[in-house]
Formats: structure tokens, C-alpha cells, sequence
């Protein structure tokens, strides 16, 4: 997920310059590096502010070949070829991250790089419709609802006690594994069947399989832990948003919206 983010001094794009490696523009939505080891591209025209931190981190990747050779003279078995960068592509809204600014694509051969990967694999979204809610009722209590979802989302909130078992359901069959697996007691489980209604309201159903040995590490024990990041929102520039529809674009989303004769949230 690719987020905008204000917090550094940005300029135009017309103007990309930076100490570590030069940039030039090559047509109205591109910029290139001109001395990179490998091609880099900025997709960006000259209304797009860029993040001076952002290009620094971007420029600092011409480093990385170099870590790449040291790495294979040290252990040249490990790989079938060798490792390189072939390219790298950078989105317009791109911004400072740790060591590799978000919204960078990198074409590799033979190599991975974990930052680049970044720790919001899996990252999603999920649209749930409030119907026969009033816009006024919601812009009343604007300060009761940010107390409330902050205690939810990101301060353990949730109150979800999980065994085990109901772990492993979590990380291979996702939420609807979870709620197929046994044991749920206390908690959040006590509106077990309010959360399977709601579980309609989400794509595939909220869920995705998968089978890994190394979930026995964070299944745990068979008594009853708790988690502070199932749940909530994670961490990073996330967010939970009420929105008001005032006009639908898709026609199975209309049908719903006039069958139940209530705004849609």
C-alpha cells in the first residue's frame, strides 16, 4: 500500500537534484538517474513535489551492487547466477521509509532485499457498509467515536483471548478460519455471531491460506494468550475512516443500497 506522506521538505520536480547521483529529466512524466549503476526512472511530471529525504534514500541504492559483489565473492555457491539490480521504478507519490522509500519497485535478479519488501505484506483494505445510520447522528459524536475507535484499533481494545489452535486457524484460513475454529470463549467471542454476520460484508471473505512450518513458533501454547496487533489497524500510516456515500458508481452496490431503502456508510 502506497501512502502519501507530508512530513519532509519536498520540491518540484522540474528541480530533482541531490548530492549523491544526478537527475535528469527525460519527457514530461519521466526522470532519470544519469550516473546509477542501473536504470532508475522517477514518475513524476513538474507538479509533482518530491520528498528531498525520499531521493536521498533512493539515491543511496547505488550502493547496493557493491554489497552484492562483496556478498558473492564471500559465498559464490549460493547462488545459480549472479545477483544484480536490473532496474528500479519509483511512483509519483513516493516518500522517506527505512532505507528504501516507499512506493520504490526494484527488478532483481538472484537477490532479495527485505526493506524493499517492507513489513506491509498483506497490507489491505476492508470496506464494511453501516446501513440506517444518519450523517448527523455521526457528526454529533465525532469526539466520542475517536475515543472509542482509538481505544479499539490501536490500544488492545479488541479484547481477543486466543489458544493455540485458534491461531494456526488465523494464519492458514484467516479471519474465517478463526471463526470456524473451536474454543473461542470470553472476550470478543461472547459477539461470535454478530462478526459472522459482518464477515459477508468483507472481500473473500476477509481471508487468505496459507501453510508455513514456522507458525508452530507463534501458535504457542494451548492456554489462552492475547495479541496486541490482531485486531488493529498495525502500525506505520494506517487508518480507520467513516465515510458518507453520497452517489453510487456500481450498480451491484446501488441494488443493495435501494433493497434496504437506508444510506449507505
Amino acid at each position: 500500500m502506497l501512502h502519501s506522506c507530508g512530513a519532509h521538505p519536498r520540491f518540484m520536480a522540474r528541480d530533482v537534484t541531490d548530492e549523491q547521483m544526478k537527475y535528469q529529466r527525460i519527457d514530461e512524466n519521466r526522470i532519470a538517474a544519469a550516473d546509477s549503476p542501473f536504470l532508475v526512472t522517477i514518475f513524476a511530471n513538474d507538479k509533482v513535489k518530491i520528498d528531498r529525504a525520499a531521493l536521498t534514500e533512493l539515491s543511496a541504492l547505488a550502493h547496493l551492487p557493491e554489497t552484492l559483489e562483496t556478498l558473492h565473492a564471500a559465498r559464490p555457491g549460493a547462488f545459480t547466477e549472479h545477483p544484480r539490480i536490473e532496474r528500479v521504478a519509483v511512483t509519483p507519490d513516493f516518500h522517506k521509509g527505512t532505507g528504501i522509500p516507499v512506493g520504490t519497485v526494484l527488478k532483481t535478479r538472484r537477490c532479495c532485499f527485505p526493506k524493499a519488501v517492507g513489513n506491509d505484506i498483506g497490507c489491505g483494505m476492508v470496506l464494511f457498509a453501516l446501513n440506517g445510520i444518519a450523517k448527523e447522528d455521526v457528526a454529533g459524536r465525532r469526539k466520542e467515536l475517536v475515543k472509542s475507535l482509538r481505544r479499539i484499533f490501536w490500544e488492545g481494545g479488541r479484547n481477543i483471548p486466543l489458544t493455540g489452535e485458534q491461531r494456526r486457524c488465523l494464519l492458514e484460513n484467516g479471519v474465517k478460519g478463526l471463526l470456524e475454529a473451536p474454543g473461542g470463549r470470553g472476550g470478543i467471542w461472547n459477539e461470535l455471531d454478530t462478526h459472522r454476520r459482518n464477515l459477508s460484508s468483507a472481500a473473500v471473505t476477509g481471508s487468505r491460506s496459507a501453510c508455513s512450518p514456522v507458525f508452530d513458533g507463534y501458535c504457542g501454547p494451548d492456554g489462552v494468550t492475547y495479541d496486541s496487533q490482531i485486531g488493529s489497524v498495525g502500525g506505520g500510516n494506517h487508518f480507520v475512516e467513516i465515510q458518507h456515500v453520497r452517489k453510487s458508481m456500481t450498480l451491484a452496490w446501488q441494488d443493495r443500497r435501494e433493497s434496504t431503502k437506508t444510506p449507505c456508510w
